[in-house]
């Protein structure tokens, strides 16, 4: 029979709304459940990302703080400790100048002692080879003051000319 039945399709109906019920009640709504959890966790996840990405952020701007202070402070130490050397070497320098000051001082003063016993010795020698000579005709004292003279003048022209210079 291939005919319409009212009745089978009242009761095809029927049948297919406590199907869908029973569908609903029993496999969609488990399923929904789950589909929102994991729309929840998803979301959770998404804002923790967002978190991290501005912790993140932070972190990143910090450490370039720290860095940035790091190269001051590491600059600033660079410049004292020039600065410091220069001084150093100022100081260095200026101690050094002094050094050779007081040894050329002391140089020249060596250098007119020994003139000065150059000068005493030579009078002796001369004195006593004249004495020698003249085997007492002038008087010591008178003889030695005209050696000293003699010799004095001779010393002072020698040293004006360069010869006991240096």
């Amino acid at each position: 029979m291939l005919g319409f039945s009212f009745v089978k399709f009242l009761f095809s109906i029927v049948n297919f709304v406590v199907l869908m019920v029973i569908l609903k009640k029993l496999f969609f709504k488990p399923i929904m459940n789950v589909l929102e959890e994991r729309k929840a966790k998803v979301a959770a996840e998404l804002a923790k990302a967002d978190e991290a990405r501005a912790e993140v952020a932070k972190l990143k701007e910090s450490g370039e703080k720290i860095i940035l202070t790091a190269r001051q402070e590491g600059e600033l130490i660079l410049k004292k400790a020039r600065e410091n050397a220069d001084q150093v070497i100022a100081q260095a320098k200026a101690e050094a100048n002094n050094i050779v000051q007081e040894a050329k001082a002391s140089i020249e003063r060596e250098k007119e002692e020994i003139r000065r016993e150059m000068y005493s010795v030579l009078i002796d020698l001369v004195s006593l080879a004249s004495r020698k000579v003249m085997y007492g005709s002038i008087h010591e004292d008178y003889q030695k003051a005209l050696i000293e003279s003699a010799v004095g003048q001779s010393l002072k022209q020698a040293y004006l000319r360069g010869g006991m210079a240096n």
